[in-house]
């Protein structure tokens, strides 16, 4: 357990909850053991609201661009979160080798699988690095839909969907997985029901 990954959860939960007040709908169960939780991303909000969704005992690691880790401020403070840095022009062996670690040791990984921020509904090709660490883990996927319009003092929503597992799948089949990954969390939108 990282404390300071608490403290400031514990912190920052009713700030956000305040400026941004979102609505919580769906399965908000974390199975037990490792997991691979996943969300469409379109602001820096969004780490901040899985994180507060499950709470502070709930602990995470979460992956990021590794710029983020070379700002002075945000980087000291996304390292001390447990933060794991990924470096997104190539395939990055250090971040691999600390999120198998963290699946490894039983515990919780949050990711994008969008790579980046996406600021509206269009379909992104998914990376397939979630669903090939699940698949290799046998770890299960907690798919998440947040929605895209945040704006101050306005209610939005933010869906949890059922975990599930990929079983042991071929390397061939991971595009297909990220892909229905991906769909699963569009699935969930609200507005689309």
């Amino acid at each position: 357990m990282n404390k300071f990954y608490s403290n400031m959860v514990a912190l920052v939960t009713p700030i956000v909850k305040l400026l941004y007040p979102f609505r919580v709908s769906g399965a908000a169960k974390l199975p037990e053991g490792a997991a691979v939780v996943c969300a469409n991303h379109s602001s820096y909000l969004d780490p901040f609201l899985v994180a507060i969704i499950f709470g502070p005992k709930n602990y995470m690691r979460f992956m990021g661009k590794v710029e983020l880790f070379r700002a002075p401020v945000i980087g000291w403070f996304c390292r001390k979160l447990g933060g794991i840095p990924v470096d997104r022009d190539g395939s990055d062996i250090e971040a691999l080798r600390a999120s198998i670690d963290v699946l490894k040791s039983g515990n919780k990984l949050m990711l994008f699988p969008e790579g980046t921020r996406v600021s509206s509904d269009d379909a992104v090709a998914a990376k397939t690095g979630a669903v090939r660490l699940a698949a290799r883990h046998d770890a299960p996927i907690v798919p998440i839909f947040i929605s895209r319009e945040k704006k101050l003092f306005r209610p939005f929503d933010v869906c949890i969907g059922e975990s599930y597992n990929l079983g042991k799948i071929k390397r061939s089949e991971y595009g297909a997985a990220a892909d229905e990954l991906m769909s699963r969390i569009a699935d969930m939108n609200p507005e689309k029901k």
